[in-house]
């Protein structure tokens, strides 16, 4: 088993993107609400509402909020409120999902204090919505293993979904034992990694994978990756501007498109990874597109191929991934282009350590524009927001 997994620059920092430019309760709103600090949160979304009557996703963040506090009166009549004062707004689309869902006796969460929504599942619905929040700018949204929640980095630039021993044991689930069954490399990795495989009941959102295979290292000093296995039979539409994940099957509710429009980008496939062509200052690189990174990542060996040269002043940081954390140095380069996008002045980072097949292009790159995968025409489509 062969699998690139994750990078994520120290030198980029810890941010939260803010959904909306209505001023700083909002913003503080939305960090608090990814760090799952949702009663503090319903404070700023309070004041946001209070602030600024026309904003729907401030309206809409607030009635999520009080979902996953667990407080259905209040969350209820939020989401009425959207239907009410923007009818024929996204936010009204969502809110109006969120109502038709059957309520059951709601369960505390035992990694967090939050109360689970969901319906009851059986087969793959034709298209789901799933929110997420940002972790540094990598796509967080909540699992359950075994009926256990984890908070999962929705990640495809990994080929299959990947935990830690660390994580088993923070659900209360029995690691895997006897010999390694498996290997991986990655970022942060100068030898493979040892790995296991354990089948489990995965679920995101409204799709439940029973007997499900996950691979299972000794240590993920990430959150555990949610990865192509798991979502390979969909196309998926990314939006940012609303933190949702749109799922739709294959042959359902998927959107047709030939791809031959000048704002899709043709994929090819290595294994289950999506790999693009980018224009880096000039020169074809061929990436992988990878919503787990959240920068755009290269070896040494990769930069030097594209006549990247580190600069004096690059500066310094570590990046971690599957194989654990190394050194890495940051700067910019003038021009980057893939379909539609084209950036000057990017900021890349370059690893000391790490087996990586190709370079990484993480959020940075894509982040704020929607973008649905389209698997069966095999490409991604994007829309500016």
């Amino acid at each position: 088993m062969r699998n690139k997994i994750l990078a994520l620059s120290a030198a980029f920092g810890f941010c939260v993107s803010s959904l909306s430019a209505w001023g700083a309760a909002f913003d503080d709103g939305v960090k608090l609400f990814g760090q799952r600090n949702f009663k503090a949160a319903a404070v700023k979304f309070d004041q946001a509402v209070r602030n600024n009557p026309n904003d729907s996703n401030a309206f809409y963040y607030r009635a999520l909020n009080y979902q996953y506090l667990g407080d259905r009166a209040k969350a209820s009549a939020a989401y009425h409120q959207i239907l009410q004062k923007f009818p024929y707004s996204t936010a009204a689309q969502y809110a109006q999902q969120a109502l038709a869902q059957p309520e059951r006796p709601s369960r505390a969460s035992r990694s967090s204090g939050t109360h689970d929504f969901q319906s009851s599942f059986g087969a793959d619905p034709e298209q789901t919505k799933i929110h997420f929040t940002k972790q540094g700018k990598s796509l967080v949204v909540d699992a359950e293993v075994n009926n256990r929640r984890i908070p999962v980095i929705f990640d495809t630039g990994a080929e299959d979904c990947v935990f830690g021993i660390n994580h088993l044991r923070q659900l209360g689930i029995n690691p895997p034992t006897g010999p390694a069954t498996g290997q991986a490399a990655g970022v942060g990795s100068t030898e493979p990694v040892k790995t296991w495989q354990m089948n489990v009941e995965l679920k995101i959102g409204q799709i439940k994978r029973s007997n499900f295979p996950i691979s299972v290292q000794e240590n993920l000093p990430t959150e555990p990756l949610l990865g192509q296995s798991f979502f390979k039979d969909f196309e998926y539409t990314i939006d940012d501007s609303i933190s949702t994940i749109e799922l739709s099957k294959r042959g359902g509710g998927a959107r047709q498109s030939s791809g031959s429009d000048s704002n899709s980008v043709p994929f090819t496939q290595e294994g289950k990874e999506l790999v693009v062509s980018v224009d880096v200052n000039g020169k074809k690189c061929q990436m992988y597109f990878d919503t787990g990174a959240e920068g755009i990542t290269f070896t040494k060996e990769q930069a030097r191929s594209l006549g990247l040269s580190i600069p004096d002043d690059a500066e310094q940081g570590t990046s971690m991934g599957i194989g654990g954390t190394t050194n890495s140095v940051s700067f910019t380069v003038q021009r980057m282009r893939m379909g539609p996008i084209e950036k000057s002045d990017i900021p890349v980072s370059v690893i000391e350590a790490g087996k990586m097949p190709k370079p990484l292009l993480g959020q940075t790159f894509y982040g704020g524009w929607q973008y649905t995968i389209d698997n069966q025409n095999k490409v991604i489509r994007f829309l500016r927001r």
